[in-house]
């Protein structure tokens, strides 16, 4: 019942025009394999945008698109995360749910 709550919650939001996942719809989100490169590059090489996206061979504006589906998926809000980095943030994250080690 509480993912039914949810996934109509997500829905409302979702008809309002707004881009946010409540919290609980969020954990269920897995990640692709570019996805999953990407935090890698980000987190384990310290690379930028740019060099992520020279890496690859994709354009900054799709790795910006990346790190920003990557924050959403992973619960990272900017409000939330006043103190601290917003990428620094996001490979806490990964590191905590066990999506990168070192």
């Amino acid at each position: 019942m509480e993912r039914r709550k949810a996934f109509l919650e997500g829905v409302e939001i979702a008809l309002n025009g707004e881009l946010k996942l409540p919290r609980e719809l969020r954990r269920e989100l897995n990640l692709n394999e570019k996805e999953l490169e990407i935090l890698k590059l980000l987190c384990h090489d310290s690379l930028t945008d740019q060099a992520i996206a020279h890496r690859l061979h994709i354009s900054l504006r799709a790795v910006q698109n990346y790190i920003q589906h990557l924050k959403v998926k992973l619960g990272i809000d900017e409000v939330e995360q006043k103190d601290i980095n917003s990428r620094i943030a996001l490979c806490i994250t990964a590191i905590q749910k066990k999506l990168l080690s070192f």
